[in-house]
């Protein structure tokens, strides 16, 4: 930075502080208790205003060479308008009404303060400028009511001069916000690791760590890069805008702040990180989404996992409500179909069961391998039903194998006119031809065993399916 740089930024520093304390003062002296302060805050806005006016004229951005002799003539200019601005100042201290409101006279006195650094003194900075010695106790007080305007905030405010902390800090809680303020780089980035904020407010030129280190190191962090920072400063070359800018700023504002474009940079951050919250949040609701129908495909969805998302009134919470509802009637239709399933395992269970022990113990009534009815060979068990055993035979007459069912004696009744209806059926049924049907053969009595012959037909048993 060259001399002339340093310099614009050392005189606009305590134009900022006066224009900073005029202005709330003067929004406190709307009310008609007040209304006598308010003159003399105008004129010295007036006065400090053309005083900015004259550190621009004389100290542009291009004007890189220090010039004594421009330098001496700026100074010479600065005598009248600071002369007002104390002037005003007195105006208010004589003010009987003001000398009881210590807050008031604290601020009467940082304006005086910072009018006498608009000219060069031998006189130490802390050294009382006027025979009101700011009262201890409201050092750091603010005046009037608080007025919030607009959307609250919890902000950072970062700069290495105490009396610019102090007006900015005034200035911003005014408007309903919280503020913490930290004097140089390094407590900026403390705090930051300590409590979230909604946005940084950081000046450029600073000892040991200076702004464009500072908003580096924050933008390079994955846990803060998102937090907007605003950059504050009297530099107002277009070099230093577009470098802050370049490193992840979100705005710039130069000293002296105008209330009007403060708050609505402020505002313009706050809408703007809001948005992004919100995507983020949308996003990560979308996982969550995601990992839920993942959990259902490995069996290990809980029920209710989205109820938050649920919540939401845009269409990802309608698909989280329907998506929780429809996992609900899944997860009841499946508990009902393995019920089904179990009961139909039960089943081939018990009839694989009976097959089985009819294969083990044989039966009695057909011994195996020898001939039933003088015509079929007996070769083994087929299986075992409700109504008797079936097996698989030889017939003698057609030459090929076929099925054997035997009839439970105690199924067989007396009345022969209903044995007789029952030989009919199976008569109809030999004449029934058809893929899909296994024929009937014959019905009959052979030694006293009452039986049904039909086609074997090969195929895979529920067991081996």
């Amino acid at each position: 930075m060259t001399q002339v740089s340093e310099l614009r930024h050392e005189l606009r520093t305590p134009i900022n502080q006066i224009v900073g304390y005029c202005e709330i003062l003067l929004e406190d002296a709307n009310d008609s208790k007040n209304r006598a302060r308010a003159e003399p805050l105008s004129d010295a806005l007036v006065a400090v205003r053309e005083a900015l006016s004259l550190i621009d004229a004389a100290l542009p951005p291009e004007l890189v060479e220090f010039d004594g002799e421009r330098i001496g003539r700026l100074y010479e200019s600065l005598h009248e308008p600071q002369s007002r601005i104390n002037e005003a100042m007195s105006r208010l201290l004589r003010d009987e009404t003001g000398i009881r409101d210590a807050g008031f006279i604290a601020d009467v006195c940082r304006i005086r303060d910072a009018a006498e650094r608009l000219l060069p003194t031998d006189r130490p900075r802390a050294e009382p400028t006027s025979m009101y010695p700011v009262p201890e106790a409201f050092s750091a007080a603010t005046t009037g009511t608080t007025a919030i305007k607009g959307k609250s905030a919890h902000l950072l405010v970062v700069d290495d001069i105490e009396e610019n902390r102090g007006v900015l800090k005034r200035r911003l809680e005014r408007e309903g916000h919280t503020v913490v303020t930290a004097e140089n780089g390094k407590r900026a980035l403390e705090a930051i690791s300590k409590e979230p904020f909604d946005i940084v407010l950081l000046d450029v030129m600073m000892p040991e760590m200076d702004g464009y280190e500072t908003l580096g190191k924050v933008k390079a962090s994955e846990a803060t890069r998102d937090i907007p920072v605003i950059m504050i400063s009297a530099l107002d070359d277009i070099a230093s805008i577009v470098r802050c800018i370049e490193r992840g700023a979100e705005d710039y504002l130069p000293k002296p702040f105008d209330p009007v474009l403060l708050r609505a940079r402020i505002s313009a951050c706050l809408d703007r990180k809001e948005m992004r919250d919100r995507e983020k949040e949308y996003l990560a609701n979308v996982t969550q989404v995601t990992a839920a129908a993942a959990a259902i495909e490995r069996g290990e969805y809980s029920s209710g996992a989205l109820a938050e998302i649920a919540k939401r009134p845009d269409e990802l919470g309608t698909l989280a409500r329907v998506f929780d509802s429809m996992v609900a009637g899944i997860k009841e239709r499946e508990n009902r179909m393995r019920g089904q399933i179990d009961n139909l395992r039960r089943e081939i269970s018990a009839a694989t069961g009976e097959t089985e022990a009819a294969e083990e113990i044989g039966d009695s009534t057909l011994p195996l391998g020898e001939t039933f009815g003088g015509r079929y060979k007996i070769e083994r068990v087929l299986g075992r039903g409700g109504m008797g055993t079936v097996y698989l035979a030889e017939d003698a007459e057609l030459g090929e194998k076929v099925a054997i069912k035997t009839i439970r004696s105690d199924l067989i009744t007396s009345d022969e006119s209903a044995m007789e209806r029952f030989r009919n059926e199976i008569r109809l049924a030999r004449k029934v031809t058809s893929r899909h049907i296994v024929r009937t053969h014959d019905f009959g009595k052979a030694e006293d065993v009452y039986f049904v012959t039909m086609e074997y037909v090969q195929g895979m048993t529920l067991r081996a399916l």
